[in-house]
């Protein structure tokens, strides 16, 4: 759970929020479990919590991965290319406030 599952790069702030919703799933895994009287150490019941928050994990982890990529390369193509991304991402509204909200786990 939160570090101890996974490594993440600080530079975005990350690892925390993958920390909370990792908690908050197995919260609820845990919790539906106890409900259908199933033991929460169960392989079942521990892969239920594994898949769910698999692809969270793995999208945040590779955005940080290239976040960090492409602003620690001084490559005039690639310092071109971050600079158009960032660009864009300042027009796109609705697209910029969704990225946002993901990044907060909200």
């Amino acid at each position: 759970m939160g570090d101890a599952a996974h490594t993440i790069h600080p530079l975005a702030g990350q690892g925390v929020n993958l920390g909370y919703r990792d908690v908050d799933a197995l919260i609820d895994v845990l919790a539906s479990a106890r409900s259908y009287g199933e033991s929460w150490a169960s392989h079942s019941v521990l892969k239920r919590y594994q898949t769910r928050r698999m692809a969270d994990n793995f999208m945040m982890q590779s955005g940080m991965d290239l976040f960090y990529a492409g602003f620690s390369n001084e490559l005039p193509p690639l310092r071109i290319l971050r600079n158009m991304g960032l660009m864009a991402a300042q027009r796109a509204g609705v697209l910029k406030r969704q990225a946002l909200k993901y990044a907060l786990g909200v």
